[in-house]
C-alpha cells in the first residue's frame, strides 16, 4: 500500500473541479511512498494570505465540555469497577454529535494526553479517532454508537481482565509491565499488530456479551452487533489505538509527530488492515492532523486547526511563531486551500523548536497535556 493510494480521492468525496485544478498546481511532488510532501520554493514574494475571519475556536467550549465529561467518565469506570456505570455513559453520543456537526476543535483536543494516567486520555482519544473513521466510512448512527462505546471501553475492560486495580488513581510499575506484556503500548506495538487486533477483537466480543443485559435501558444497541461488525470495529480501533500510542508521550515511550506517525502506520498497514479502513482513517484526520504543528515556506510556524477534505496538504493553520522565532500576538488563521502561494515546508515537533521566548517554549510543551482551558 502506497501513501498515494491512501490519499487517492473516492468519487463520492471529489473536491470541486476548480479546487482539484488548484490542488494539482499547489500540491508538492511526492518523492517516495512515504516521503514528506515538498515543493520547490518560488522566487516571488508570497502574496498576502487570505485570513479566515471566523475563528475555528468558537466551537472549543462545547468540545472541551464534552471531552472533560469523557475523561471523567472513563476515570469513574476504571477506578470504581462498577459495571452499572456502563449503561449510563453520556459522552459517546455527545462525541458523535460533535463529529457529525464537524466540530474540529474535538480533534485538536484529541491531540492531548492526560498527565496523571495515560490510559484515560488514550481511551477518549481512541474513541474520537474511531468515531471519525466510522463516520468517514458512512456508518449509521446506531453503528457509530456501538463503535464509540467499544473504543471507549476497551482499555478499561483490558485492565479488568488483567486484574489490575488503580491504587489512589495510579498504576504501579508492576501494573505497567503487565499491561505492556499483554498489549504493547510503546513503539513495539508496530511489531505486534496481529496481537493487538486479536486482543481488541476478543475484548469487543466480551463487551457485546457483558453489555447485552443493558440493551433495554441504555443508549447503545449492542445486541445488534454481528461478527462482521466486530471484525471491522477491531480494525478501526486498532489503527486508532496505534496512532494514538505513537503520537503521545507516556510511561512507555516518547512521541512521534503526527505526520510521521501516519507515515509509519501506512508502512505497516498493507499486511494487516483493510485498505478502505486505512484510507478512511487518513481521510478523517488528514496527513497534517489538527493539533499538530508545521512550518510554512515563509519560515513561520503554525498549528493546524482544521482540514480541507480532498486537499490533505492544504489545511487551515494558526500562525503562532513568526519567521524570526517570535510569538505572534495578532490572530492569523490561514486557509491554505485559498492561499496557493503558501505551502507546508515541513512538519515540526513543537517541543523542540529553538525559541528566544522561554515562556512560549513552556506554553507549547504544556499544550500537549489535557488541562481544561489550556
Amino acid at each position: 500500500m502506497r501513501l498515494s493510494d491512501i490519499l487517492k480521492k473516492s468519487s463520492k468525496k471529489t473536491a470541486p473541479e476548480k479546487e482539484q485544478k488548484k490542488a494539482k498546481e499547489i500540491t508538492p511532488e511526492v518523492k517516495s511512498e512515504t516521503s514528506v510532501f515538498k515543493k520547490t520554493p518560488v522566487d516571488r514574494k508570497p502574496e498576502k494570505p487570505k485570513v479566515v475571519r471566523k475563528e475555528a475556536s468558537v466551537t472549543i467550549p462545547e468540545a472541551e465540555e464534552c471531552y472533560a465529561m469523557a475523561i471523567q467518565e472513563i476515570k469513574n469506570i476504571t477506578i470504581s469497577r462498577n459495571k452499572d456505570l456502563l449503561k449510563d455513559i453520556q459522552c459517546v453520543p455527545k462525541l458523535i454529535n460533535l463529529i457529525e456537526n464537524k466540530n474540529e476543535a474535538l480533534l485538536i483536543l484529541a491531540a492531548k494526553a492526560t498527565p496523571d494516567i495515560y490510559l484515560y486520555g488514550h481511551s477518549v482519544n481512541t474513541c474520537v479517532l474511531s468515531i471519525l473513521t466510522g463516520h468517514d466510512l458512512g456508518f449509521s448512527k446506531s453503528k457509530l454508537l456501538n463503535l464509540g462505546l467499544f473504543s471507549f471501553l476497551y482499555n478499561s475492560e483490558m485492565l479488568d481482565r488483567l486484574g489490575i486495580t488503580l491504587r489512589n488513581g495510579k498504576l504501579s510499575q508492576d501494573d505497567l509491565n503487565k499491561i505492556n506484556n499483554h498489549l504493547p503500548l510503546d513503539r513495539e506495538i508496530l511489531n505486534n499488530i496481529p496481537k493487538l487486533a486479536e486482543g481488541i477483537k476478543n475484548v469487543i466480543s466480551n463487551l457485546v456479551v457483558g453489555l447485552g443485559k443493558y440493551k433495554d435501558n441504555s443508549n447503545y444497541p449492542v445486541i445488534l452487533v454481528d461478527n462482521d461488525d466486530i471484525e471491522m470495529f477491531s480494525q478501526i480501533i486498532s489503527i486508532s489505538s496505534i496512532y494514538e500510542t505513537l503520537v503521545h508521550p507516556s510511561d512507555y515511550n516518547d512521541k512521534l509527530i503526527p505526520h510521521d506517525a501516519i507515515k509509519t502506520i501506512i508502512n505497516y498497514a498493507n499486511d494487516y488492515f483493510d485498505s478502505s479502513v486505512m484510507k478512511a482513517f487518513v481521510d478523517s484526520i488528514s496527513i497534517y492532523p489538527p493539533g499538530s504543528y508545521i512550518r510554512l515556506n515563509t519560515n513561520e510556524t503554525a498549528r493546524v486547526v482544521g482540514i480541507n477534505k480532498g486537499l490533505p496538504t492544504r489545511p487551515k493553520v494558526h500562525i503562532i511563531i513568526d519567521s524570526d522565532k517570535n510569538k505572534v500576538t495578532k490572530l492569523r488563521i490561514i486557509d491554505l486551500s485559498m492561499s496557493p502561494m503558501f505551502y507546508i515546508k515541513e512538519a515540526v515537533d513543537e517541543t523542540k523548536i529553538e525559541l528566544l521566548d522561554k515562556r512560549l517554549a513552556l506554553e507549547l510543551k504544556a499544550m500537549r497535556w489535557w488541562v481544561k482551558g489550556i
